[in-house]
């Protein structure tokens, strides 16, 4: 069954409610459909199923490349085209802030488990940290070597997942704004889209490439410092030629 939704433009984004009553998409028309789930019934088996219900159409400044809804339902987030975030009220669709700071489009957000904190992931490699009360900027992570495709809160805390183009995940403390760790899934190709569990002990990526990577949280202890320094020997490996690494006694793996 298909809808029409966005005037015969793309359908960029869809994001459902977290009280399962609707959802929200964004499109290539400048234009985010509010829908509301409702039941109908096939005609020759007389059976029940979902279909969606359009209940208000609200346009923005740009093209709608992401939605996001609070937790709380009461606010929606959409970022545009232009490179702004557009934070609308959920029930009156008027619009609430705007933020302003990325360089390119924000391609993914999340929003904390209590509402007050979005983060925003963007194409220009950078993931921002906002308060959801001022629209205050609180921190820009540089995050990956290209664009930043998804972001993820974990449960129930400040701690967030991204992936990027750069093939990378990466765990961030969004209170301490740092990098906790790296996590390489051997993608052919970059990373697009992460799916974290209700109660954080697992994410999932997938990536372009088509497959599939699942991590499993563990008792292990993390220590940033020993992380820290075994990035820095790789980047030493490939930025310095042969020479110099075997002056200084470190042996170039290939």
């Amino acid at each position: 069954m298909s809808f029409s939704a966005h005037n015969a433009a793309s359908v960029l984004c869809v994001d459902v409610r977290p009280d399962l009553r609707g959802c929200a998409s964004g499109g290539g028309d400048k234009k985010v459909v509010f829908w509301r789930f409702g039941l109908g019934k096939q005609a020759d088996t007389g059976l029940d199923f979902v279909t969606l219900i359009k209940s208000e159409v609200t346009t923005l400044a740009d093209e709608v490349m992401c939605v996001r809804h609070a937790p709380n339902s009461k606010v929606l987030a959409a970022s545009l085209l232009d490179t702004t975030v557009r934070i609308l009220y959920s029930d009156s669709k008027k619009e609430f802030l705007s933020l302003y700071g990325h360089k390119l489009p924000v391609l993914s957000m999340s929003i904390s488990a209590d509402s007050k904190v979005i983060a925003t992931g963007s194409a220009d490699k950078t993931i921002r940290i906002w308060g959801l009360d001022y629209g205050d900027c609180h921190h820009t992570l540089h995050a990956h070597e290209d664009a930043v495709c998804d972001v993820r809160f974990l449960h129930e805390s400040r701690h967030l997942i991204s992936c990027g183009k750069d093939r990378l995940l990466k765990y961030w403390d969004t209170e301490k704004f740092q990098r906790i760790c790296t996590l390489d899934g051997q993608f052919q190709d970059h990373a697009q889209a992460l799916v974290v569990s209700k109660y954080g002990d697992w994410v999932i990526a997938v990536g372009k490439d088509r497959s599939v990577r699942k991590w499993e949280r563990t008792q292990d202890q993390v220590f940033i410092d020993e992380d820290r320094d075994k990035e820095f020997e790789n980047s030493m490996r490939d930025s310095l030629p042969a020479a110099i690494l075997a002056e200084q006694g470190i042996v170039a793996v290939n």
